[in-house]
C-alpha cells in the first residue's frame, strides 16, 4: 500500500463557524479525507488537516500550479486574465480611495500584474516558492513566500482572497488577522467554490472542487457571511457564477466514472495522467475540447443557477467600517429579495423582470402627495401579532402629522382582534395571507382560501378609495398587487419580496436597525412625518371592567392586587425555538423563592401540554390560564402584571408597550436589534453563538442559542430588570 504522504494530520475538534462539537453527518471520503458536514449550521470541512509542513511542501512542488509555473508565460497569462476588470469594478464601488492591495495566494501574480497597471500599489503572499519566484523575476511584484504579511508591514485598504481561503488551515485565523491588516474603510473580496452550487448537490462526493488536501474548507453564503460578521466585517455583496470551473459534462463523466466503476473519486488534473505525450494524455486533451463545445449548451443554465446563488463560485465582499452605501448584514444570496427560496426566486424575478419594463417608468412619474390632501391611508400589514405591536410605533407618528387623515389596516384574521386595542387605527380588512397562516391546515387550502378572499378584498379597497397605501413588509409575503388591483393612488413601501416595479416609491431596508425603525424611516423618506424624538408603540390601556374581570378571576386563584404578579409565556410562532420546560420550572421557583412572585403561566390551546409540563416541574403550583383568555383579558392581564418573561413573541412585545418589565429570552434566529420589544424596562437574554443571527426560518435542530440558556441567565437578568441585586 502506497504511504499517505498526509499520514501525520490534526484534528478538527469542532466546527470553525459555530465552534459546536456537534455529531456531524459524513459528506464523502474523498482521497482519504473525510469531509463532514457540522449538523448545526451546515458547514462542510475536512475533519482532519495536514501539517503546515507538509502543506508548504505540497504547494512548493506537488501541487499542479507549482509544476505548471515552471514552463507558463507568465506575462502573457497575466495579459489574458479577464477577471481583473471585476475586480477593478468591486474595488471601484466599494473602496473607491483604495491605494494598497495585498492578494493572499496570489501564485505567480497575475491579478495583481493588472492591479498594479491601473495604478494601485500591491503585494503577493503565496505559498509556493516556485511561483513566488516566477513572479517576483518575470512580472516584478512584490510577492512574500509566506500564509500572511508580516505584523511590520503596513495595513491595506483592499485584501484578496482569490480561491485561497479555503486552501488555508485556519480561514477563522486568516481573516482576524485581515481585519486588524485592514484599514477602516477598507474590504475584503473573497472568491471560493460555493458548496450550495447546483453541481455541489448534483454531483456530491465526486463535485471538481471537493478536492482535499488543495481544498480544506468548503463555504457557502451563509456560513462565509457568519464567519465574516464573527470577525467585525460587514458584508455589503454576495454573488455566484460559473467561474473558471470545468464544463459540466466532465463533471458529469467524472460522477458516472465513479459510479459505475466503484472507485473513489479523483482530481481531474489525475484521471489521465501529466506526462506530455502519453496517449492518455491525448485522449483527456480531446475529450476536454468536444465537452468544451458541448458545455456551450450549458452556458444559458449555468448563468440561470449563478444568477440565484447557485453558482459554482461564490463572490462576497465585505468591509471594515460603516457601511455608507448599504443596508447592513443580509443573509440572503442575492440582496435585491429578502428571501433564499430559488422557485420564490425564479418567479418573482420573472415577474419583475416583465412589470418594471410595463410599469416602472408610469410609476415613477407621479407626483407624491401633499400630507394636507391625504384623507384615508391604508396600512398593509398582513404579519403576526408582535409584528402589529411594533407598527403602531408608525402609526402614532403617521396620526401625529396627519390628524384628520383615517387610517385603515389590511392583516390577517388572526390579528384583527388586536387591532382593535390599537386607538390609531379606524378600519380592519382582513386578508389571510397564505405564507403568513401558522393555522394547522394543510397549504393547498390556505392558498385557496387566499385566493377565495381576493374578489372582496379588492372590491373593499376599490370602495375606500385611498389616497396612500403603504406596504411595511420587506419579506416574501407582501400585498403590493392588491393595494394595485384596489386602485389605492400613491402606494410606498419595500421591493425585497418583489412586485417593486408597482410602487410609486421604493424604500431601503436596514438589517442593522430595528423593524419599527426602518417602518419610521421609510415615512420619512415619503415625507409623510417629522423626525421623532423617541420610537415607542402604543396599545390602547383595558377597560375598568375588563381590569375588574381579570381581578375577580386571580382573587379566586388566591392572587391579590398586592402580589407580585409574574406572566410567563413559555410558547413561541418557531416549534424548534422553545426553551426547555425545566429551565422554565427552575426560572418560575427562582422568582416564587426570591421576590414571592404569583407565576401565572399564559398560551393558546398548543401551548397548554407545555404549560402543563412545567407546572408539573415546579416545587410549587402556578396559575396555569392557558387557552383560556380573550385578546382583551390577555391584555389586561398583562397590563396588571409585575413582571413578564417570553420568548420571541406577542406578549413580550404587548407587555412592553403598556410599560410593563420585561425579559425576552431570546434565540439566534433572527439579530436581537431588529425585534427586541419597544419599551423602557426591556431586557434580552441569549446565549452568544458564533452563527448567531442564522435567519434560518425555522431555526437548526440544536438551537444551542437558546437551549443553552439555564435558569440562572435568565434570573440574573430579571434582577437588572427589576434594579435588585444579588
Amino acid at each position: 500500500m502506497a504511504r499517505d504522504p498526509f499520514r501525520d494530520r490534526d484534528r478538527v475538534e469542532k466546527c470553525i463557524v459555530c465552534s459546536g462539537a456537534v455529531p456531524r453527518v459524513k459528506f464523502g471520503n474523498v482521497n482519504g479525507f473525510d469531509v463532514v458536514q457540522c449538523r448545526s449550521c451546515g458547514f462542510v470541512y475536512c475533519d482532519s488537516q495536514p501539517k503546515k509542513e507538509e502543506l508548504e511542501e505540497f504547494y512548493s512542488f506537488r501541487h499542479g500550479l507549482a509544476q505548471e509555473a515552471v514552463s507558463v508565460d507568465a506575462l502573457k497569462a497575466a495579459r489574458n486574465f479577464k477577471d481583473r476588470k471585476l475586480f477593478l469594478r468591486l474595488i471601484k464601488r466599494y473602496c473607491p480611495h483604495a491605494v494598497r492591495v495585498c492578494e493572499i495566494g496570489c501564485s505567480y501574480g497575475y491579478l495583481l500584474w493588472g492591479l498594479k497597471r491601473a495604478g494601485l500599489s500591491v503585494k503577493g503572499c503565496e505559498l509556493s516558492t516556485t511561483t513566488v519566484q516566477k513572479g517576483r523575476t518575470e512580472l516584478g511584484l512584490d510577492i512574500f513566500c509566506g500564509e500572511f504579511p508580516s505584523d511590520e508591514d503596513p495595513s491595506y485598504d483592499v485584501i484578496i482572497f482569490r480561491h485561497s481561503l479555503e486552501h488555508g488551515k485556519n480561514p477563522q485565523d486568516i481573516l482576524e488577522r485581515s481585519f486588524r491588516k485592514t484599514n477602516e474603510g477598507g474590504i475584503l473580496i473573497i472568491v471560493v467554490p460555493n458548496i450550495e452550487s447546483f453541481s455541489a448537490k448534483l454531483f456530491g462526493a465526486t463535485w471538481e472542487w471537493l478536492d482535499p488536501p488543495l481544498h480544506l474548507f468548503y463555504f457557502s453564503a451563509r456560513t462565509l457571511t457568519a464567519l465574516l460578521i464573527q470577525k467585525g466585517f460587514k458584508v455589503v455583496h454576495i454573488f455566484s457564477r460559473k467561474g473558471d470551473s470545468r464544463n459540466f459534462f466532465l463533471h458529469a463523466g467524472r460522477w458516472a466514472k465513479m459510479r459505475l466503476c466503484r472507485k473513489p473519486p479523483m482530481a481531474l488534473n489525475d484521471v489521465a495522467g501529466d506526462k506530455p505525450g502519453n496517449t492518455r494524455v491525448l485522449l483527456r486533451d480531446i475529450i476536454q475540447k468536444t465537452t468544451d463545445i458541448l458545455s456551450l449548451v450549458m452556458l444559458p443554465l449555468m448563468m440561470i443557477f449563478g444568477y440565484f446563488g447557485k453558482g459554482e463560485e461564490l463572490w462576497i465582499v465585505a468591509k471594515k467600517g460603516p457601511i455608507v452605501d448599504a443596508g447592513g448584514r443580509h443573509p440572503f444570496p442575492r440582496r435585491e429579495y429578502y428571501f433564499n427560496n430559488a422557485w420564490l426566486l425564479a418567479l418573482v424575478t420573472a415577474v419583475d423582470f416583465l412589470g418594471g419594463l410595463l410599469f416602472a417608468k408610469r410609476f415613477a412619474a407621479e407626483a407624491r402627495p401633499r400630507k394636507n390632501d391625504i384623507k384615508k391611508i391604508l396600512v398593509s400589514r398582513p404579519d403576526h401579532l408582535g409584528d402589529v405591536v411594533m407598527t403602531t410605533a408608525a402609526l402614532s407618528l403617521m396620526k401625529a402629522a396627519m390628524p384628520e387623515a383615517k387610517i385603515h389596516v389590511l392583516a390577517g384574521s388572526w390579528t384583527r382582534e388586536l387591532w382593535q386595542h390599537c386607538p390609531l387605527v379606524d378600519h380592519v380588512i382582513v386578508f389571510d395571507h397564505f405564507y403568513l397562516n401558522r393555522s394547522k391546515m394543510p397549504a393547498w387550502r390556505k392558498i385557496l382560501r387566499s385566493v377565495s378572499q381576493l374578489p372582496a378584498v379588492i372590491k373593499k379597497i376599490k370602495k375606500e378609495r385611498y389616497d396612500l397605501g403603504i406596504e411595511f413588509r420587506p419579506f416574501f409575503g407582501n400585498t403590493i398587487p392588491l393595494m394595485w388591483l384596489g386602485g389605492v393612488k400613491y402606494r410606498i413601501g419595500y421591493g425585497s419580496a418583489g412586485f417593486g416595479f408597482l410602487l410609486h416609491q421604493k424604500g431601503s431596508f436596514n438589517f442593522y436597525s430595528h423593524f419599527a425603525k426602518n417602518m419610521v424611516e421609510l415615512l420619512l423618506a415619503g415625507d409623510l412625518i417629522e423626525a421623532p424624538q423617541e420610537i415607542r408603540a402604543v396599545l390602547k390601556r383595558p377597560k375598568k371592567e375588563t381590569l375588574d374581570k381579570m381581578s375577580c378571576a386571580l382573587a379566586k386563584s388566591g392572587v391579590t392586587s398586592d402580589d407580585f404578579k409574574v406572566v410567563i409565556h413559555p410558547g413561541s410562532g418557531r416549534p424548534l425555538a422553545l426553551w426547555s420546560n425545566g429551565q422554565w420550572a427552575e426560572l418560575a421557583d427562582g422568582l416564587v423563592s426570591r421576590y414571592g412572585a404569583k407565576v401565572i403561566i399564559v398560551g393558546v390551546a398548543k401551548e397548554a401540554t407545555a404549560a402543563r409540563a412545567i407546572s408539573r416541574k415546579m416545587a410549587t403550583a402556578p396559575i396555569d390560564l392557558t387557552n383560556s383568555l380573550s385578546m382583551a383579558d390577555f391584555m389586561a392581564l398583562l397590563s396588571m402584571a409585575n413582571l413578564v418573561i417570553g420568548l420571541e413573541s406577542f406578549a413580550v412585545h404587548a407587555a412592553a408597550a403598556l410599560g410593563v418589565a420585561t425579559v425576552m429570552i431570546h434565540n439566534g434566529i433572527s439579530d436581537e436589534r431588529m425585534f427586541k420589544p419597544l419599551g423602557q424596562r426591556v431586557f434580552g437574554v441569549t446565549h452568544k453563538t458564533d452563527c448567531a443571527p442564522c435567519w434560518r426560518r425555522k431555526g437548526c435542530p440544536e438551537m444551542s442559542c437558546l437551549t443553552n440558556v439555564t435558569a440562572n441567565e435568565a434570573m440574573a437578568v430579571v434582577n437588572e430588570v427589576l434594579n435588585v441585586s444579588f
